[in-house]
């Protein structure tokens, strides 16, 4: 179940806030974990902040068809400046099937089309409930 994984996955948060709270103490030595998060930690914020920057458009679909072979097609309207190249892909969220999973899709579109468009085949949990 994807849920429980995404939940138990959150838990970074208190772990993090323990291995401080642990090295705060200075009982052995002066705490070295800052040395191991900054980095990291940094790149994951700044990841997480472009993420969720990113993620706040809403798309309307155009046209959604079922092909042969249990692929669904979609057809996205283009955001305003938005490009690409050939072989990129994008992030979608379905809220009636999941308010927290993000799949990727390979855009099937070429650049230059007006809209986006992407063929999901129908395989797991997720894609099966579209």
């Amino acid at each position: 179940n994807f849920n429980l994984f995404w939940a138990t996955h959150q838990l970074y948060i208190v772990f993090y806030i323990l291995v401080i709270l642990h090295g705060a103490a200075k009982i052995v030595q002066e705490p070295f974990f800052w040395y191991f998060f900054v980095g990291p930690g940094t790149l994951f914020l700044l990841d997480r902040l472009f993420t969720f920057t990113k993620s706040a458009r809403s798309l309307q679909l155009v046209a959604a068809r079922t092909l042969p072979g249990r692929v669904v097609n979609l057809v996205i309207t283009r955001p305003e400046n938005f490009s690409y190249l050939s072989g990129q892909w994008l992030r979608i969220r379905i809220p009636d099937v999941s308010p927290w999973e993000w799949h990727a899709f390979t855009i099937s579109s070429a650049p230059h089309e007006q809209h986006l468009t992407i063929h999901i085949r129908c395989v797991g949990h997720w894609t099966n409930a579209c």
